[in-house]
């Protein structure tokens, strides 16, 4: 029963003081926002690091002159010290070795100024005027 009033005086507190519901509004928008903003900001760190090992790939393959077992290995030693993450396989990193290769195409034509391509996308979330839709 002690829970039951707590609750009361909670609520009463809460209709006392007028801007409660907005305030929690905000509250929550703010919360869904920084949500939101992780999300990308591990997406954005996932892309860099598919990138980056294709480049490293591309590079040694250059230099080195390795085949397709040399990408078997890769996988199995990167999963036999990454178990839990599933992504080190022969096809997928033959897809980051094509990743990086296209879009360093890209990225290397970009000449002068700052390019949407070589910005974050948490800087490029700063330029759009947004609000989350919140439910109380």
């Amino acid at each position: 029963m002690a829970k039951n009033t707590d609750k009361q005086t909670i609520d009463k507190l809460a209709d006392d003081f007028r801007g409660y519901a907005a305030l929690l509004r905000k509250i929550k928008q703010r919360v869904l926002i920084a949500q939101q903003r992780a999300i990308y900001a591990a997406n954005e760190e996932m892309l860099r690091m598919y990138w980056d090992i294709g480049g490293m790939l591309q590079q040694s393959q250059d230099a080195d002159g390795w085949g397709k077992k040399t990408l078997q290995r890769l996988a199995a030693d990167l999963k036999n010290d990454y178990s839990e993450i599933k992504g080190f396989t022969v096809r997928n990193m033959q897809y980051m070795v094509q990743f990086f290769n296209e879009y360093n195409q890209e990225l290397t034509m970009v000449k002068g100024g700052v390019s949407p391509i070589a910005k974050s996308l948490i800087s490029q979330l700063e330029e759009y005027n947004f609000t989350l839709s919140i439910k109380l």
